[in-house]
């Protein structure tokens, strides 16, 4: 689903390279609430903490009588503006204390999701699962795998003890 540039050659697409719609954050912010009636309209800026630039805005609607919400956002992909509106569900869980909280059905699979993603090259929030994403520090633990699985099969080393090995803080640049 993610173009090229949305993932380094031999790698997942990231999630911390996308913007990200997180239930759980917009619900510690007061802007998504299970206990709110009728329809209400938010926008959301994101920006990028090391610069303070403004990289992306979204503006949605939560109608909670029906437990839906509309995203309006303009994206651009190759050069071409996608202006996007696309509704999603939202689901109750159940919390630990006796509460509920509204959690994301993905647009593109359903399954119930904290977090929806737009990564670059996308066009629409999806879930993780939808955009075969992972996290940045899990490509980085297996960059060298098949460097260890070569040196573990010429030696007769278990791949586990040849990337234990090479893997320790000795042999790091």
């Amino acid at each position: 689903m993610g173009d090229s540039g949305s993932g380094r050659d031999g790698y997942s697409p990231v999630v911390e390279y996308g913007l990200k719609l997180d239930s759980y954050r917009l619900q510690r912010q007061g802007l998504l609430s299970t206990r709110s009636r009728g329809i209400v309209s938010i926008s959301l800026a994101w920006t990028n903490t090391a610069t303070g630039e403004n990289v992306g805005s979204i503006g949605f609607e939560v109608n909670y009588n029906i437990e839906r919400m509309t995203l309006d956002y303009t994206c651009t992909v190759g050069g071409e503006k996608h202006q996007v509106k696309e509704g999603v569900w939202l689901s109750r869980q159940k919390t630990n204390f006796g509460g509920s909280r509204f959690i994301f059905l993905c647009p593109g699979c359903r399954k119930r999701t904290a977090k929806l993603y737009l990564p670059s090259g996308g066009i629409y929030f999806r879930c993780r699962s939808c955009y075969n994403l992972t996290y940045q520090n899990s490509n980085e633990n297996h960059r060298f795998d098949s460097m260890f699985a070569h040196l573990a099969k010429t030696s007769g080393v278990p791949f586990s003890q040849v990337k234990n090995i090479l893997s320790s803080k000795n042999f790091r640049a």
